[in-house]
């Protein structure tokens, strides 16, 4: 199973430099966020950066491939403007489905 505070640490260092200064907001959803994660269980991450452009998702993926566990990686990206244009009972679902790591929803 993976140590998820280490790597929780080693994926906000690679959004840090691929994205500097940039990152809102980052947390866990999925059987990680709930403490029951097993050794085949997803990484559900979310990542909500100041703005989304299609260079910052092409730049993601890239920042992804050499990060440890890579293939358990998934989740959500996004920037704040999409974020709040969710319809409020969704993202009210949302925040109480994701536990923060870094920042606030």
């Amino acid at each position: 199973m993976v140590d998820i505070a280490q790597w929780m640490k080693v994926f906000e260092a690679a959004l840090e430099k691929t994205f500097p200064g940039r990152l809102e907001f980052l947390g866990l959803q999925g059987s990680y966020a709930r403490g029951e994660a097993t050794g085949e269980s997803d990484i559900d991450v979310v990542v909500i950066l100041d703005i989304l452009t299609p260079e910052d998702i092409r730049r993601y993926r890239e920042m992804l491939e050499p990060l440890p566990h890579r293939k358990l990686v998934c989740g959500f990206l996004s920037g704040k403007t999409e974020l709040y244009a969710w319809e409020p009972a969704e993202l009210f679902q949302f925040c109480r489905d994701t536990l923060p790591h870094r920042g606030s929803l």
